[in-house]
This record gives C-alpha cells, structure tokens and sequence, in this order.
C-alpha cells in the first residue's frame, strides 16, 4: 500500500488548520443560495396555517419557519458585522436602510394597490374602498411597527383571517439588531477587547434558554432566539481569525443541532452551532453562482405571505398542501425578480461606490496588521 507522502499530509494538516477568514472567502460563496433556500422553506411551512391544514410543522420544538427565519440571522449576523467593522456608522446605516426599506415599500404598495384590489373585487366590493386602512397599513408597516389588523376589512373568510403579512414581524427585530450590532462595535472598549462579545452572547443565551424552560409567549421566545441567532453570527464574524474551520466541526455543528431536535431543545441552543453549520455550508456547497450577482431571497420573503392569502381568497386551499405550497412558489418567485431588478438592486446603487477604509475595530496590532495586507487582494465583504 502506497504510503501518503509528507507534501500530501502537509496539505491536508493545512487545510485542517484552516481559520474561518481563511476558508471563506467573501465574494465566493453559498451563502446567498442559503439565504433563497431558507425564504422558499418559510414559505413551506407557512402553507399548514395558511392553509388551514394545521400549524407550522416543527422540529425539536421550533417551527420550520422558525429554523428558516434563524438562518436568516446567523447569517445577516456574520455579514453586518462585517459591514460594520469596514464602513463608518452613517455608510453602514444607510447601507441597511437601503436593503429593507425600498423593497418593503415597494411590497406593501403593491399589496394594498393590487392584491387588496383583487380580494375585494372577488368577494363584491368596491375595488377602491378601504383607502384610510390602506394607507394606515403601509405608514404602520413601513415603519416596522409591529401589530395591524386587516386592509379593508378583506381576508375574513381565508383560514388564517385578516393578517396579508405575517412574515414581516421578523423585519423590526432584524432592524434592531442592525442598529444594536452597529452602537456595540462603536464602543471603544468593546473593540479593545473583542471578548465582551462573548458576554453578550452567553447573556442572549440565557435569556434563550430561560424563556424556553418557563415556556414564555412563543412570540417573546421567537424573538429571543433569533437575537440570540444574530449575535452568534456577528460572533462568529468578529472571531473569524481565531475560529478554526473544517469538515470535522461542520460535522459536529450539525451533530449537536440533530441531538437538539432528538430532545425537543433546539430552541435553547440552535445559534452557535447553527451559525456554525450555515458558514461552513457557505464555503462547501458548489452553489456559488445562485444569487452571486441577483438576490431574491429578500423578494421571495416579503412577497410569499400576501401571494398564499391571495391563493386562499380564491379557493386553492382546497387542491391541499402540496399545491398550496407549489402554487405560492410559483407566483411568489416572479415578484421577487421584479422586486430585485425593478427595486432592491436600484435602490442599491445609491450606496456609495466604495466604502471608507478602516482599521479593523477589533483584534490586537497584529492582527490589524495581517487584516491590512489582506485588503489589498480582496474585496470589501458583500452585505444584505
């Protein structure tokens, strides 16, 4: 038996040893295709409740939604902390703002104008009527407030009654932790002694874990879990050059969730392990091309809620589950094309071209020093 030679051992030891920073490479990854597999999966699970067909689907005591939503954040976590650390206060703001506001304007528009319009005219009513609720609806919900109920007084006989969005509840919680992540990394102690992250997130866990052993509203456990999700990636982001990265923690990543949904306890320890597994998915998986240049994932998420109330008002809760669910895709995807070329990638550009340089705002001289000499061959890391 031919013995491996030092070079191929050397290459393997390498590769073993490999930090995050080093294995991910920010402009060439799978990253974005998680994030469309994660909005088609929402969409999934919402078509029970929707439906009529019972409630979400769960999995070791959280909905599939739940589990999509999650990687959503871990994900979101590790890009805008990057965001963050390379841009000023007021370019990472108006990056973000940028990214949820036109296109959730935009949906809200098109579901007061257009989709109200249709359920109106189905059940015999004035297609213009309901214009004080309308308007009422997109000021409350272009502002991310939570909590409205009804357009018009449409939507009462559907199963899940007078909600046209219900996945938008998410966008508030996810804007807050832009603006958390964003005043944290600001402090100048925190980037002296990136450790105090650590603090943070072990706090957020034991939140989590709290409001999972005495069974708070689901709601308050929901948005709980998904902070906690979020600082797990920023986590991962800020020490991406100490974390090492490898099949071998991938793998156990994913044994800790399996073991999590054996005994019904995801809830109280998804994110690390879950922000782990989604990085490591990003680097692994050969779909570096969906979504390199185009991200629907956004479009897919704010639009899939309205198209199944839509798909309800006209009876196709009867075909089943299965149809529901294939029906919604179908429809939600080609708005979440026009929604990115028509709305989210204009709006998009009128980002500055180039963020300012900055030093790393945590980390040691050295590592400030290593950060530098990397900037010169590659590109500022892309953000939601």
């Amino acid at each position: 038996m031919r013995r491996p030679s030092l070079s191929s051992l050397k290459r393997a030891h390498d590769r073993s040893s490999q930090t995050l920073e080093q294995a991910f490479d920010p402009r060439s990854n799978s990253l974005n295709a998680l994030r469309l597999i994660f909005a088609t999966l929402v969409i999934v699970s919402h078509a029970w409740p929707l439906g009529g067909f019972g409630g979400d689907p769960v999995v070791g005591g959280m909905s599939v939604g739940i589990w999509a939503v999650s990687g959503f954040f871990v994900i979101s976590g590790y890009l805008i902390a990057g965001s963050r650390l390379h841009s000023s206060f007021g370019a990472y703001m108006w990056r973000r703002f940028l990214r949820i506001f036109p296109g959730l304007w935009a949906c809200l528009i098109v579901t007061v104008t257009l989709f109200v319009s249709i359920a109106l005219f189905d059940e015999g009513k004035g297609i213009f009527s309901g214009l004080a609720s309308r308007a009422s609806y997109v000021g409350i919900k272009g502002l991310l407030v939570p909590g409205f109920a009804g357009i018009a007084r449409t939507l009462a006989n559907v199963p899940y009654a007078n909600a046209w969005n219900g996945s938008l509840w998410t966008l508030p919680v996810e804007f807050i932790c832009y603006i958390a992540i964003a005043c944290l990394l600001s402090i100048a102690l925190v980037r002296r002694n990136r450790a105090i992250l650590i603090a943070v997130f072990l706090v957020a866990s034991a939140i989590d874990m709290v409001a999972v052993e005495l069974s708070f509203p689901i709601a308050a456990q929901d948005v709980v879990g998904l902070t906690t999700c979020f600082i797990a990636g920023s986590l991962l982001y800020v020490y991406r050059d100490r974390v090492l990265f490898n099949t071998s923690l991938g793998l156990l990543a994913l044994a800790i969730l399996l073991v999590a949904v054996v005994f019904a306890q995801a809830g109280a320890v998804v994110a690390l392990p879950l922000a782990y597994l989604c990085l490591w998915l990003g680097v692994v998986l050969p779909l570096r091309s969906v979504g390199r240049a185009n991200d629907f994932s956004y479009g897919v998420y704010i639009y899939a809620f309205p198209v199944a109330q839509l798909l309800a008002v006209f009876g196709a809760t009867k075909l089943g589950v299965a149809s529901c669910i294939g029906l919604t895709i179908a429809l939600t995807y080609p708005l979440a094309v026009a929604s990115w070329f028509a709305v989210e990638r204009p709006a998009m550009r009128l980002k500055t071209m180039r963020l300012p340089r900055r030093r790393e705002l945590v980390g040691d001289r050295s590592d400030i020093t290593a950060t530098a000499q990397r900037s010169k061959v590659r590109s500022e890391i892309p953000t939601r």
